[in-house]
């Protein structure tokens, strides 16, 4: 262990946590990590609305590229961002260019991989605060008229995501096994809130909610 200072001496540029002069070039993939997060703040301002609904598809084009090592990070605050994009830009506005989403949206929210987790979860929380926003029927009819086969996909992330909202992180129960490798599933609800293999070997581990917990 050392701090910060003990290295100092070493340092370039006069020591210091922040002045240790490493400087790398910008990566295309942190440029455009930028630029999301730019279109995402202009979305506040009504008289810069119109340019990003111009550059709609260019981030749309964002949530294909797959092919190098930090596509899933983009990915992961692209959907992210999206979300506080729509919200600010408003329904009305961004009903047109829904289908520009959808399918990139849904290919993501598929994925199985643990590395990639992050971004599906992502994907999901933004295809649910979509639906939320125009509503169930709505959002259901603009997928069915895209593409009828997201439908069940639609329904499991609906299902899914009806679970998470009021689950709570719990650990394994001592000394039994973990039923399904379900890991961090709970109700959040309750005396036995969390409860995994109830009645099994080593007893259940129980977390509830704290009362400012929502």
């Amino acid at each position: 262990m050392f701090s910060c200072g003990s290295l100092a001496p070493k340092l370039k540029r006069g020591g210091g946590c922040m002045d240790h002069g490493f400087v790398r070039p910008k990566e295309d993939w942190e440029l455009s990590d930028g630029i999301v997060f730019l279109l995402r703040e202009c979305a506040s301002v009504e008289s810069l609305q119109p340019f990003v609904i111009k550059n709609l598809e260019n981030l749309s084009n964002l949530c294909y590229i797959d092919h190098f090592k930090h596509a899933n990070t983009l990915k992961e605050n692209l959907f992210k961002s999206l979300i506080v994009l729509w919200s600010r830009m408003g329904k009305k506005q961004m009903r047109q260019h829904v289908d520009l989403f959808l399918d990139p949206v849904f290919r993501a929210a598929k994925s199985r991989e643990v590395m990639e987790n992050n971004m599906t979860f992502a994907a999901q929380d933004l295809i649910l605060a979509i639906e939320k926003l125009y509503g169930e029927n709505i959002f259901r009819a603009i997928v069915e008229g895209f593409d009828d086969r997201l439908l069940p996909e639609l329904e499991r992330i609906k299902q899914e995501g009806s679970l998470k909202s009021n689950q709570d992180f719990i650990y394994p129960p001592r000394g039994g096994p973990i039923p399904n490798n379900n890991y961090g599933i709970g109700s959040g609800q309750g005396a036995v809130a969390g409860q995994l293999n109830p009645g099994g070997v080593g007893g259940p581990e129980v977390m509830t909610k704290a009362p400012w917990a929502k």
